[in-house]
């Protein structure tokens, strides 16, 4: 009623009216209506015109929130045609890549990849159908940084991909912390009992070695004075060989020190995936002998070794997957139930011919509840323990070997976690076999 009294009152002073309004249709709907009136047209006359600006105050708004998320979006977004040229981008696609807008607008989305190989089949996958991953960019000056992409079909004017690109430098360079944080937190944690491995057969070793030291010399005399017909030469012959069993016993105890040293350093070393073939039997062997003493007194461990394809990826990484395995393997089973404890490791190849490493442990298991969330960072199901980032580390290197990890959990009666890993092959692209693997267990 205000605004009708405000319209009367212009056009009866014969003024210009102009105003927008918002009004609820009979169907409910809620309609954008601008009123344009001129007072006094003809004597007696007033012109009042009302049109429906629904559509186009939509259109206006989407204009603007388009122009603000272009302006002020941190992630990078182009729009791509469907033969690869760019035909937008916002600010952020300027800052991230040093070039103009317009300098953009001329490329071709190739011209941006750091590495194009295998560019042709993902562009066409995500024209089609949209794809996420992750690749390498480079800047105006070279540079290569990692991003991930989001690409989907959208139909803005013409047939465009529209992409979103986010520079995951960060990302990487967090989960690389989180990776030497959980590499620490597992070496804390057996940190004592390494130490008492290598110290046992040190003991042994430098005992005999400090007894050979003092009979040395003593047999040394005797054999001086056998020379002179004393007949002592047999009593220097058992003392010779009582050293000589000494040193075996010290050469034992320095191989099983030099042994733990060893498979300590297939586990220290912070090194990327590298493109090795990976024998997965070595690997498990050395996590064992490395948790030895977490696991000597809580677990009989049962090794059930198969046929296994070799894989393709990092020692130390894999060593870290499985390590943790088995540890958490062991930790489940409670004090009360240690003597007949099991952790059982079980490799096979499944009929496409993935390596699968299975760890089963007949411990308290987990509910269905625990299980959605087993692999969730910072979430631990043993307070006071650990550090909650074991499983979602273990979860992310698996995948970084383009495998699939998957577990089976019964409350009370233990877990199998299971490990499939693609076997090694010239040209496998690693996204699309853990995109592509068996899942269950």
């Amino acid at each position: 009623m205000e605004l009708v009294e405000r319209l009367w009152t212009v056009l009866l002073a014969g003024g210009t009216f102009r105003d927008e309004v918002e009004i609820v249709v009979g169907s409910g709907q809620r309609r954008r209506i601008r009123i344009a009136g001129k007072g006094r047209v003809q004597p007696g006359l007033h012109l009042a015109i009302l049109g429906d600006i629904t559509v186009s105050k939509e259109q206006e708004l989407s204009s603007r929130r388009y122009e603000l998320l272009r302006e002020r979006a941190h992630d990078v977004i182009l729009f791509i045609a469907r033969d690869g040229r760019i035909v937008e981008a916002n600010h952020a696609a300027e800052e991230t890549y040093g070039y103009s807008r317009d300098e953009l607008l001329s490329l071709h989305i190739r011209e941006l990849r750091h590495d194009t190989s295998g560019f042709e089949s993902m562009f066409r996958t995500a024209i089609a159908e949209g794809a996420v991953f992750e690749t390498m960019h480079r800047r105006k000056d070279r540079t290569a940084f990692p991003v991930e992409v989001a690409s989907k079909p959208s139909m803005v004017g013409d047939d465009v991909l529209l992409s979103v690109i986010r520079d995951v430098t960060e990302r990487r360079a967090l989960q690389a912390k989180l990776l030497e944080t959980d590499r620490l937190a597992t070496f804390g944690l057996i940190a004592a009992g390494i130490a008492h491995e290598i110290n046992n057969p040190l003991a042994y070793a430098f005992t005999n070695q400090e007894l050979i030291a003092r009979e040395l010399p003593r047999l040394a005399m005797m054999a001086r004075t056998a020379e002179h017909g004393d007949g002592q030469a047999s009593a220097v012959i058992e003392g010779l060989d009582r050293c000589g069993a000494m040193l075996g016993v010290a050469m034992e105890g320095l191989e099983r020190v030099r042994s733990i040293v060893r498979d300590l350093n297939t586990f220290s070393r912070a090194d990327p995936i590298a493109e090795v073939l990976v024998d997965l039997h070595h690997v498990l062997d050395s996590a064992l002998n490395v948790a030895q003493s977490e696991l000597r007194h809580r677990a009989c461990i049962v090794r059930s070794y198969g046929e296994v394809a070799p894989v393709r990826g990092s020692t130390s990484r894999l060593g870290q997957v499985f390590l943790n395995l088995v540890v958490n393997g062991a930790q489940a089973i409670p004090q009360e139930r240690q003597s007949e404890g099991l952790v059982q490791i079980t490799t096979s190849t499944t009929a496409d011919g993935w390596a699968c490493v299975a760890v089963t442990d007949n411990g308290v298991g987990m509910s269905a509840e625990a299980q959605q969330r087993l692999f969730v960072p910072f979430h631990t199901t043993k307070p006071g323990e650990g550090t909650g980032l074991g499983l979602y580390i273990t979860k992310s290197i698996v995948e970084s070997h383009g495998g699939t990890i998957a577990v089976e959990s019964k409350e009370g009666h233990g877990t199998t976690v299971v490990v499939k890993l693609p076997p090694y092959e010239p040209t496998l692209d690693r996204r699309r076999s853990a995109a592509t693997s068996p899942t269950t267990p």
